[in-house]
């Protein structure tokens, strides 16, 4: 995009931050529910009328399958630890992300409310892998 090649994408906020910031490409809309507090005045996809396109990126620690629970819960204490520290907090902003600790409920809930959400757009739009 920077080069000119490409005239639309939809990369991950951190990977076009400072291009939006100093000018290079121009933002038209952040897929996520929410506006980012780093690009403030750029729109949500809701907010310009499409409310059912919604799609960010997040991330989370996973275990195999018969990872007992003592060790799954020093893992997920370890995890909200760190998420609550200022450093790692700042250095998340810098990317342009936001912590949102949550529960290994909580979690295994968004997997499969992603699972099921794309699920269906591929069974609608017939996408494949290539």
């Amino acid at each position: 995009m920077l080069g000119g090649h490409v005239q639309l994408m939809l990369p991950d906020l951190p990977a076009v931050l400072e291009p939006i910031r100093s000018g290079a490409v121009t933002g038209l809309a952040l897929t996520s529910p929410e506006r980012s507090p780093f690009v403030p005045d750029l729109p949500t996809t809701a907010e310009l009328g499409f409310p059912r396109v919604v799609s960010y990126s997040w991330y989370g620690l996973i275990a195999p399958a018969g990872t007992p629970a003592g060790i799954r819960l020093r893992v997920h204490d370890a995890a909200m630890a760190a998420l609550a520290s200022p450093e790692v907090i700042k250095q998340i902003a810098t990317l342009g992300g936001t912590p949102t600790p949550a529960s290994g409920e909580q979690f295994a809930a968004l997997i499969d409310s992603e699972q099921t959400k794309w699920r269906r757009v591929i069974e609608a739009t017939g996408a494949k892998m290539e």
